[in-house]
């Protein structure tokens, strides 16, 4: 009989392991606040999964081999006397219960198992998108030795679990072994990121970048572990095939089986296919040549760093040995010794950057933040905004000179400040490396910050501006000449302290009073607007006014001109006519007074009825009928106008 209490034993040490990193994990994740460490406590965690199938599996085979071993002593020393010949039944049931194990049990655990480190993975990066800052590690140089300990420790253990599990019955402890393998890259990972932030070397992007990566291997390797139920149900079986767990992941143990990569790969088709296809002249040539070719390809990706492209928009400094070339590369093409001995740092220079003065915001730099929208000055512009200590002159007319009470007028005001500052290299070597904002004691070296050193310039240029600043002017009309004014002094200082930039443009169309007192500063401009829309309707009405008055002046002058002038001219054009008739009077009497009354009655009686009589018909009587005619009939209408001038002939 095989001893089964090893692979029992070596199945707790496992467990035991792995449960041992995970509290690393966990320690190094809360410690070192590392990103990276999520994804290390579920390796770590599918290491404790994999040593309990181990422990369960050599649990049950050593049931089934103790009670082996009792029914062969039973019968070595009672031979046949069972009754009914029974005595095995036990054997076969701790032989049920080890099958129903590996064919129900595992591949059901293993189905949840992959589906929970899949959930898992989405709700971490789901979680990434989220959070707003990821800190750092407060002792990154610590917790990077820790975790370069803890990967030495992972690599030895998987190693002997992987070797181990070619030994008899000890097979199941491969699993375990290979994501040991994988918790410890983990930990390599995680001991680079604390290497990074030690030497602030993309410090504020490397944890989460080589979290996503561990992420997305982890997705991968949960949605195997779904799938490996699947192929583990259609793959043809070899007979007196070695058994090969369900929960194995066969993209780890290309990495982590014993005999090499080729042979892993060789191994993996042999058990998939059912049959050697390792054997094959064609497979045995690959394997051969596979390494060699892989190495040559690595030679040419490494030799392939010597030759680097500066763009038509960029610039690049050649650092040869840790030895900075002053002079700047222009776009072209040059060669180079291989990475790491030489390198060639290449900076988009005619690219304009932007520096938000004024404001915090989680937004890209690079893109415009509140585009084509309208934000009045009682909401919220940008997630922090500082506020400044602007100056006011005071009103016409007011003297706050004695005046010590309540009532003297603010000389001061505050304003917030939403100012962009938009600039563009135009000397690298000076911007890269010729201005020091500090000195790392650590490393020994200093440290450069051109963009740094301008938003304090400019932060500090915007203080000085705004304090002597009035605060209506700057609100209205003299933001153009105030940007124009900070542009000229950022730029003089940036040319003293040797940055290397040309400032573009400041902009100052983002100030504005604060946002808890912005409703009333609305209400002020509207009443400013009410004031101006009061002033433009009176001097509409005065104009209108005046305008009438005069119109009225000119009007009456000009009647009473012409009063005048016709009672000046009336008497004489009378004086003139009578002269005239009294002519005609003196030379024919008779005619005179007759053209006289003839006129008298076709002017001033014409509107009367008149009846011309003869003076000689003696003592006639006249009757005369002075009613209107009335019409009697449609032969009595007038037709054309004739009828009524018939009637008036008859009159007369």
């Amino acid at each position: 009989m095989k001893d089964t209490g090893r692979p029992f034993t070596l199945s707790w040490i496992a467990a035991l392991i792995g449960f041992g990193l995970e509290l690393a994990a966990v320690f190094l994740g809360n410690a070192a606040n590392s990103t990276t460490m999520a994804c290390g406590y579920l390796a770590t965690g599918m290491v404790m999964v994999m040593a309990l199938f181990a422990l369960g599996r050599t649990r049950l085979e050593k049931r089934r081999q103790i009670e082996s071993e009792q029914l062969e002593e039973y019968r070595r020393t009672h031979g046949a006397t069972e009754l009914f010949d029974d005595a095995d039944e036990a054997v076969r049931l701790a032989a049920r219960a080890s099958e129903q194990y590996v064919k129900y049990f595992v591949p059901t655990v293993t189905v949840i198992v992959g589906g929970l480190l899949i959930l898992r993975v989405w709700m971490r990066w789901y979680a990434w998108d989220r959070l707003m800052v990821f800190p750092l590690a407060e002792r990154p140089l610590a917790m990077g030795a820790i975790s370069m300990a803890l990967f030495i420790g992972s690599i030895i253990a998987s190693s002997y679990f992987v070797g181990v599990s070619r030994e008899h019955g000890c097979r199941w402890l491969r699993p375990a072994g290979s994501w040991m393998f994988f918790a410890g890259l983990i930990f390599l990972a995680n001991s680079g990121v604390m290497a990074c932030e030690h030497f602030q070397k993309w410090a504020d992007v490397i944890d989460l970048r080589v979290a996503r990566v561990a992420a997305v291997i982890l997705l991968v390797l949960g949605v195997e572990l779904l799938f490996s139920v699947v192929i583990e149900f259609y793959r043809p079986r070899i007979p007196g095939e070695q058994e090969r767990p369900i929960a194995e992941s066969r993209l780890l143990a290309l990495f982590t089986e014993p005999g090499g990569v080729a042979r892993n790969i060789a191994a993996s088709l042999d058990y998939q296919f059912g049959f050697q296809v390792s054997e094959a002249r064609f497979y045995r040539f690959l394997e051969r040549t596979i390494v060699p070719a892989v190495l040559l390809l690595l030679l040419l990706l490494w030799a392939q760093t010597c030759l680097v492209v500066v763009k038509e928009d960029e610039n690049g400094l050649r650092e040869h040995f840790g030895k900075v070339a002053r002079e700047p590369l222009v776009a072209g093409v040059y060669f180079k010794w291989p990475t790491p001995f030489e390198r060639i740092h290449r900076f988009p220079v005619h690219q304009v950057q932007k520096i938000g003065l004024g404001y915090t915001d989680d937004e890209d730099p690079q893109q415009p933040t509140n585009a084509h929208r309208v934000i009045v000055w009682s909401v919220q512009h940008r997630k922090e905004e500082t506020k400044y200590i602007v100056a006011s002159k005071l009103a016409k007319g007011t003297d706050s000179g004695g005046q010590n009470d309540a009532k003297a007028p603010v000389s001061v005001y505050s304003l917030s400040a939403d100012v962009p500052l938009y600039f563009r290299v135009k000397n690298l070597y000076q911007y890269m490396y010729g201005y020091q904002t500090g000195f790392d004691e650590v490393n020994q070296r200093p440290v450069y910050g051109a963009s740094e050193a301008l938003r304090n310039i400019a932060s500090r240029e915007l203080v000085d501006y705004l304090s002597a600043v009035d605060f209506f002017s700057i609100l209205t009309g003299g933001r153009e000449k105030g940007a124009e004014f900070l542009k000229t002094r950022i730029q003089r200082e940036a040319d003293q302290q040797g940055l290397g930039i040309e400032v573009v443009f400041v902009g100052l169309q983002g100030i504005h009073p604060p946002v808890e007192v912005g409703a009333k500063y609305d209400q002020v401009a509207a009443s400013s607007e009410e004031r101006e829309e009061i002033i433009l309707k009176a001097d509409s009405y005065s104009i209108q006014k005046v305008l009438r008055a005069q119109g009225d002046q000119a009007r009456i002058v000009g009647e009473a001109e012409s009063y005048r002038a016709q009672q000046m001219s009336e008497p004489i054009a009378i004086a003139n006519r009578f002269t005239k008739q009294l002519l005609g009077y003196r030379n024919c009497p008779q005619v005179f007074i007759l053209y006289s009354l003839l006129d008298v009655m076709e002017n001033e009686g014409n509107q009367a009825r008149k009846f011309v009589v003869a003076a000689d018909t003696g003592r006639q009587v006249y009757i005369l009928d002075l009613l209107d005619k009335l019409s009697s009939g449609l032969l009595d209408l007038p037709v054309n106008g004739q009828a009524n001038q018939n009637d008036e002939n008859k009159n007369n």
